[in-house]
């Protein structure tokens, strides 16, 4: 908890009110967890992934 308290001191959100602080921590970690999911679903479904350009290959 104390390298939250860390974070949270030295960024922009210190002295905002509680709710802004959790909002954006809890928004930050929603993206977080996203980009680690897409990762992950790209790494497992890379072999019948196949990327095609449009009216390149016709």
């Amino acid at each position: 908890m104390n390298v939250m308290y860390q974070i949270i001191e030295q960024s922009s959100l210190h002295g905002m009110p509680v709710w802004i602080k959790a909002f954006a921590i809890a928004l930050f970690a929603f993206i977080s967890l996203l980009l680690i999911s897409m990762l992950v679903l790209l790494l497992l479904n890379m072999t019948s992934i196949s990327v095609t350009f449009g009216y390149l290959y016709e």
